[in-house]
């Protein structure tokens, strides 16, 4: 069952640590002040031999350059995300590296800090193509037992008046949309839900 966002519930927003991230680090940290919540930073690193298909046994000769590079790759990505952490002292935040495929990674932090939503990016990387920069999104959005906002590339402008749109099935699922909706309208104090 879906719960709605709630206020002070840890909100996660998943980073892939390039130029893309300004919109999704923009609208967590904006949401994360406007709900008094805590906000979680995540990076997935792809786990070690991901191309290996369950009981198929492989004989690696890179095995050492690719542990190394993993090292590398996770020490990296920690060191960008303790930079976030210290550029953002107007809200509570924490940063987390998890060696996983990225949706698996992000829905087992949210449901571990018992998240009240979770933030993604999407890309559109190519125009018109079928589901574009609905890979890792898409998965959450159809697997979180929480809230999902998708964001696009560019930055979600905040203004005033700040307006709402839910999209409704008039199903249960457009039932905890739109519950979600209500609950964020009135949280954020925007002008209109429709």
């Amino acid at each position: 069952m879906l719960t709605q966002v709630t206020k002070s519930k840890p909100i996660v927003a998943a980073l892939l640590l390039d130029s893309t991230d300004r919109a999704v680090l923009d609208t967590a940290r904006y949401l994360a002040k406007k709900l008094h919540a805590p906000l979680e930073l995540v990076h997935a690193v792809r786990p070690l031999f991901s191309y290996v298909g369950s009981g198929d046994i492989a004989v690696n000769p890179y095995y050492g350059y690719e542990l190394n590079y993993a090292d590398h790759e996770e020490k990296a990505a920690r060191i960008k995300l303790e930079r976030l952490v210290q550029s953002m002292d107007d809200v509570a935040v924490q940063a987390h590296v998890l060696r996983d495929f990225p949706a698996e990674a992000i829905l087992t932090l949210a449901q571990e800090q018992g998240a009240g939503l979770i933030i993604c990016g999407v890309q559109n990387k190519e125009p018109r193509r079928l589901l574009s920069g609905l890979s890792t999104g898409f998965t959450l959005a159809s697997d979180a037992e929480i809230p999902v906002l998708l964001v696009p590339p560019q930055p979600i402008a905040f203004s005033s008046p700040l307006r709402i749109l839910v999209a409704d099935n008039l199903g249960s699922e457009g039932e905890h949309a739109l519950n979600a909706a209500i609950y964020l309208a009135n949280e954020l104090h925007a002008e209109q839900l429709t």
